[in-house]
């Protein structure tokens, strides 16, 4: 009925394209949505697709999925709390090429649009650098505030050689905020229980 009514007012041709492009698009494994949208992103994303999700559970805030990467090992970490996901880290552990997380391109760039999406690869390439927060006993953290999102990068010391640990993680805007100021907390409190992951 809906390809009748747009044939009626534009050329078959046209109805196509709008027909693509108003198709619905699928809810984004995102901060700020449910975890059931999580789900349903993650199990088609490129890089985790196929990969086994974990069961939902009252009161269980850390989930994480992990697939082979590059040599290493790739592993996507959720927060949920209220069964509302609050942040995401994609994590890439010991690959055998390093990873580049640069708003300009490169690896690192389609790696996120093959987690998240090009709407979340964008927002991070239109990014503001905003600073960097180097705590006593951890990698200098990088922070980056986009329109949509808050980002954060940590590159681990190298291990095995020359492998590191890349970590890119994805917030909303409220929670980005509380990582800089618990960052910035840990510089001068390095032992504290929450700079302590305790």
């Amino acid at each position: 009925m809906k390809a009748l009514t747009c044939a009626r007012y534009m050329p078959l041709a046209l109805c196509s394209l709008a027909a693509i492009l108003l198709k619905p698009v699928s809810s984004l494994a995102l901060p700020g949505g449910t975890f059931q949208q999580a789900e349903d992103s993650i199990r088609s994303s490129t890089l985790f697709q196929g990969v086994e999700f974990p069961d939902e559970q009252a009161g269980l805030q850390n989930y994480s999925l992990r697939r082979d990467y590059d040599g290493g090992e790739a592993v996507l970490y959720l927060y949920v709390e209220d069964s509302t996901v609050r942040s995401e880290a994609l994590q890439f552990r010991y690959p055998n090429t390093s990873i580049s997380f640069e708003r300009a391109g490169g690896n690192g760039l389609e790696l996120i649009e093959a987690t998240w999406g090009e709407i979340v690869a964008q927002d991070f390439a239109a990014s503001r650098y905003t600073d960097v927060i180097e705590e006593p006993y951890r990698s200098p953290s990088h922070f980056y505030l986009g329109e949509r999102y808050g980002y954060k990068i940590e590159i681990l010391p190298a291990h095995e050689g020359d492998r590191r640990i890349y970590t890119f993680v994805l917030m909303e805007h409220s929670f980005w905020e509380d990582a800089r100021q618990l960052d910035r907390f840990c510089v001068t409190n390095p032992n504290h229980n929450d700079c302590l992951g305790l």
